[in-house]
């Protein structure tokens, strides 16, 4: 099984903005315009335009606001980890080599939680070069493309790869992990989150347990 052979089920965790996002700005509008509006034409208008205007500019402000403070908690580093499921380095740098087949990669960096870094170009350090490539991509920021999931299923066996919005950057997520058989037809979405919660871990702690080169 090679990984340009499947194709992923994308799940996205863009937001869509509507009126109602951040703020609701008709009710923004009604508040200002609403004594106005008792008034006679022409004067009713003349109130309702700017205080739409007035409720469209506190929505967008807002909106900044959120984003700017869902950046801030996704960057924060929590005060402790977790401690890592242990497993077989050199089994699943066997299987990461398999499954990475006709890939342009040149060597891989496998962390502790499970995340494996494909660099695709030769490097004097690989090891910097993944936890470099883990701090511009690793984050899940919520709304963002970063929060979006690639699911590919290892069917016929229980295990998905997990992916992001950066090819390089996989995440393997065992079936045991959760159970696949109790969670008939969630199995992917589970498997999405965990997968994206492992590489948020491993973006955090940034601990290498294996190098290898793929030439």
């Amino acid at each position: 099984m090679r990984l340009a052979e499947l194709n992923p089920t994308l799940i996205s965790s863009v937001l869509h903005r509507t009126w109602l996002a951040d703020v609701p700005v008709w009710i923004v509008a009604a508040l200002i315009a609403g004594p106005p509006l008792i008034l006679r034409w022409p004067y009713a208008i003349l109130y309702l335009i700017p205080a739409v205007a007035a409720g469209g500019v506190v929505d967008w402000a807002m909106s900044r606001v959120r984003h700017r403070l869902r950046v801030k908690n996704a960057l924060r580093s929590p005060e402790s980890l977790p401690t890592p499921a242990p497993f077989d380095f050199a089994e699943r740098a066997a299987f990461w080599k398999e499954l990475l087949q006709g890939s342009e990669g040149k060597s891989l960096v496998l962390f502790s939680f499970g995340t494996c870094v494909v660099l695709n170009r030769a490097s004097d350090d690989p090891l910097a070069d993944a936890k470099q490539l883990l701090s511009e991509f690793g984050h899940s920021i919520p709304g963002t493309p970063s929060a979006n999931m690639l699911v590919y299923d290892l069917t016929p066996s229980d295990d998905f790869v997990i992916g992001g919005h950066h090819p390089g950057i996989l995440t393997f997520v065992p079936g045991a992990a959760f159970r696949k058989r109790h969670v008939s037809g969630r199995a992917e979405a589970v498997a999405a989150f965990l997968g994206r919660e492992l590489r948020v871990l491993d973006t955090f702690s940034r601990d290498v347990v294996h190098v290898e080169s793929l030439a």
